[in-house]
């Protein structure tokens, strides 16, 4: 994988558009997360997120290919909903042989917490769930970051981890 570093940087961030996402060293460890990533831009406002998932161009890996901004969108408080969304991510392998769920969860923890996160305040969600299988081998990995962020990161809703 390369790093797409000539990618103009995000408006609402500054950020580099493409970050290594599997980069090297430990970024099951946070301080190591942040030394790749960068701090997380928890001080912008859930427009200035939208924007920056709008910028960002992200879609659904399975087979819709369907844009991010759009399904949060569809869920916003802002939007016609009367009570808070929950924001859920789904680790749970649908494509089973892919293992691309796993991997991205093993190798980066805190880049799938940091997306929940977001999501959170772009919906002004009330939960935050993180679904994986209960004999996946990232849950220890996840169980560690999540701790590690509670210690460190001051976020409005906690992530709760959900087997099944």
């Amino acid at each position: 994988m390369t790093a797409l570093t000539d990618h103009a940087p995000c408006m609402a961030t500054g950020v580099p558009a493409g970050r290594l996402l599997l980069g090297g060293g430990d970024n099951a460890v946070i301080r190591e997360h942040r030394r790749i990533f960068g701090a997380s831009p928890i001080d912008l406002t859930a427009e200035q997120l939208d924007v920056a998932i709008q910028e960002a161009g992200l879609r659904s890996r399975g087979g819709s290919w369907f844009p991010t901004a759009d399904k949060l969108a569809a869920v916003s408080v802002a939007g016609s909903w009367r009570r808070r969304p929950v924001a859920v991510a789904n680790g749970m392998e649908g494509e089973p042989l892919s293992a691309k769920d796993a991997s991205l969860m093993s190798h980066s923890p805190h880049l799938v917490l940091e997306g929940i996160s977001f999501a959170v305040e772009v919906l002004r969600a009330q939960e935050a769930l993180l679904a994986v299988h209960s004999n996946s081998l990232v849950i220890p990995i996840l169980a560690a970051a999540l701790r590690e962020r509670e210690q460190s990161v001051p976020e409005n809703v906690g992530i709760r981890l959900q087997t099944g």
